[in-house]
């Protein structure tokens, strides 16, 4: 089975276009008053994705994982800031 590795020359490049999937989805989905946590999501998220190593067949479902894991963090964070 694939890993990260496989879809990317070096992970340089796997972080240069992870890191963009998942800001865009942090930025997006968060609210104006703390779309500055953006930044940390998409840092957060990219640590989960090469750590937790999925397997997957294609970039495509990688960058999948990846968008639904920064939609999880974000929906975290935004759930405690309306607390």
């Amino acid at each position: 089975m694939p890993l990260v590795d496989d879809f990317y020359a070096d992970r340089k490049e796997a972080f240069q276009t992870l890191y963009s999937v998942a800001f865009g989805v942090a930025a997006s989905r968060l609210p104006k008053e703390i779309r500055f946590e953006a930044e940390d999501i998409a840092q957060e998220t990219l640590v989960a994705v090469f750590r937790n190593k999925p397997h997957v067949t294609a970039e495509g479902e990688l960058k999948a994982y990846t968008v639904k894991s920064a939609i999880n963090k974000t929906t975290d964070l935004d759930r405690k800031s309306t607390r």
